[in-house]
């Protein structure tokens, strides 16, 4: 009996092992390929439109005049090297037009922001992404600028991968800034002080993993 069990076993061994070590190899393999897709740097690019909804504006709008500075929206650019899935490197221009109250023709905020995005790797195509940056911003008129000072910004959203090679990405955005003081076209003095937005940004961005990878 026991020269039986052991010829049963030996059978079992030869009937399963080829396929257990075909599955084990297939699957040491796709973890292979996946860590060395995830640690991969390329470089990403794309565009986004912006919604810019203004909060709070300080001394910006003094009581009894027309708030110079409403909500507004507006697109932007950006650029920068997916040093890994998980981390991005960049910076983002970004121009809105925005509610002045008719003192000025065409009141415009643009930003100009350095971002570092931090991607929480999953195995499926869409990843949540946390993002801070900080820069310059600018108001004014027709692209001129009267108010400027630095801001901040920080965001949470989410990158869905449609292809190899494009991502489409919405977020949700809190920046501060903080102007500098000036006078207007009517004569009314804006005080500086700090200013605060919500944005919603819609992007879709190209991943150059063919031209830039390393």
């Amino acid at each position: 009996m026991r020269g039986r069990n052991g010829l049963r076993s030996k059978l079992r061994c030869a009937i399963w092992s080829p396929p257990l070590a075909l599955t084990l190899l297939c699957v040491t393999e796709a973890q292979a390929a996946q860590k060395h897709a995830r640690d991969r740097s390329f470089f990403q690019y794309g565009v986004a439109l912006v919604a810019e909804f203004v909060a709070t504006t300080g001394r910006l709008c003094p009581g009894g005049a027309a708030c110079i500075f409403g909500s507004g929206g507006g697109i932007a650019a950006r650029g920068g090297w997916r040093a890994s899935n998980q981390w991005y490197f960049g910076g983002v221009y970004e121009v809105s037009k925005h509610d002045a109250h008719t003192l000025y023709r065409l009141a415009t905020f643009q930003q100009l922001r350095g971002e570092a995005r931090y991607y929480i790797w999953t195995t499926r195509s869409t990843q949540p992404v946390f993002t801070l940056g900080g820069g310059l911003a600018g108001l004014g008129n027709e692209l001129g600028i009267d108010a400027w000072g630095p801001i901040g910004s920080c965001a949470v959203g989410f990158e869905s991968e449609v292809s190899n090679n494009v991502g489409l990405g919405l977020a949700v955005a809190y920046r501060a800034a903080m102007f500098n003081s000036f006078t207007d076209s009517a004569g009314t003095r804006r005080y500086g002080g700090p200013v605060q937005m919500i944005g919603i940004e819609l992007s879709i961005d190209l991943l150059d993993r063919s031209g830039g990878a390393w």
